[in-house]
């Protein structure tokens, strides 16, 4: 059994010990935090994502020096036996963490935290009842290699935690941001076109699956697309893999869309990974939100080459709106380079030293942004914004 207190008493830790377990990329939660917070603490470096609960790529290689460094054979980056015994050893005589009196019971939010609205709160359950629905119906589908019940567990879980929005390997963020969006204030719906793209192969991207809006009409390629091959490319290469539901709403949307380069959903595959939503038309994402019909009004305050100012950032209300945020992708990952599509969650600030701050959704999760000013205005091209 461990005995180091950061880890005692932690079931994973303990299997990864006794042999019964191997910490591997994909897996995720806060026995991979654990791990990830002990290798920071002996120095081993993991600088862009840090203790995020999720065992990737930058994980692995962190897990492997460690290996190295200890002497552990082989020295791959999984945690089994010898691994987990070499950091219970060296934290071994690590004092306990003082445990605080328990504070005031904190006083319930006015709103969803993950920024979902009474209106959209109250659709979910018309939207619950036609995954219900869907799931019940024993038809084939278009999609060869997709499951009906895995893909309806997988809609259930977007119209009630549409923060959820995965679009792994894929070039996808735009696609990703709208998703979450839409499954936030029209959760029913979603579901409904969601749904309807498995059950017929196509759907409209609209208020209701009667007509009008946006046809969304995959190619056959995509729809035959070997989908388990995939995710195992995914979780090999280190991405989190998007559930079937998610990857097959994103695909179909992106492909749909696309005007000359089919779109397969393979992060193997040169345009899937390369021509996803950062080389798509400016006015796209637009033409989605329009379409959807799930707000009063959608206005684009987006540049193609120069810069939006601080101002149209700082002045956007989210009281008012949804907005989606065009970024350089270096503002969040230093290193990296590229449009970038993030929802906002908090408004834009500016600190006396002219910092710049703010939150937004992406990758599945909300992150807090803090960059200079100059770094601001040469990264950031505006937003889309959907009025309630």
């Amino acid at each position: 059994m461990l005995v180091s207190a950061r880890f005692k008493g932690d079931p994973v830790l303990d299997a990864c010990l006794d042999g019964t377990h191997r910490m591997l990329a994909p897996e995720t939660g806060e026995a991979v935090r654990k791990v990830q917070q002990a290798l920071l603490d002996l120095g081993f470096q993991l600088p862009v994502f840090g203790a995020d609960n999720t065992f990737g790529s930058e994980t692995a290689a962190a897990v492997t020096e460690f290996k190295i460094a200890q002497g552990i054979e082989p020295s791959d980056g999984v945690v089994g036996p010898k691994t987990m015994a070499a950091l219970d050893a060296l934290f071994a005589d690590e004092p306990g963490p003082v445990v605080p009196p328990s504070p005031p019971p904190t006083p319930p939010l006015p709103s969803d935290p993950t920024g979902r609205r009474p209106a959209g709160a109250a659709k979910v359950p018309a939207a619950v009842a036609t995954v219900a629905a869907f799931r019940a119906v024993p038809a084939g589908t278009n999609w060869l290699h997709l499951d009906r019940a895995t893909v309806a567990d997988g809609i259930a879980g977007l119209v009630s935690l549409p923060d959820t929005s995965q679009q792994g390997g894929n070039g996808l963020c735009t696609t990703a941001a709208f998703i979450n969006i839409w499954a936030q204030d029209a959760p029913d719906a979603f579901a409904a076109f969601a749904t309807a793209l498995f059950d017929n192969g196509a759907s409209d991207l609209a208020p209701f699956q009667g007509g009008g809006g946006m046809r969304i009409t995959p190619s056959v390629a995509l729809l035959e697309t070997d989908y388990p091959a995939i995710a195992d490319k995914m979780a090999a290469a280190g991405f989190a893999v998007p559930p079937q539901a998610h990857w097959m709403v994103m695909s179909a949307i992106r492909d749909s869309s696309n005007s000359i380069f089919k779109f397969t959903g393979d992060p193997d595959d040169w345009v899937s990974h390369n021509l996803g939503d950062g080389a798509s038309p400016l006015g796209e994402l637009e033409t989605w939100m329009r379409a959807a019909g799930a707000w009063l009004s959608v206005v684009n305050e987006e540049s193609a080459i120069l810069g939006s100012d601080l101002s149209q950032a700082q002045a956007l209300d989210l009281t008012r709106t949804r907005s989606i945020l065009t970024i350089d992708v270096s503002m969040i990952r230093p290193g990296s380079s590229g449009r970038h599509s993030v929802v906002l969650r908090a408004p834009v600030t500016e600190a006396a030293d002219g910092s710049i701050d703010f939150t937004v959704w992406t990758f599945a999760r909300t992150e807090k942004v803090h960059v200079t000013r100059q770094v601001f205005d040469s990264t950031y091209f505006g937003s889309c914004n959907a009025f309630f």
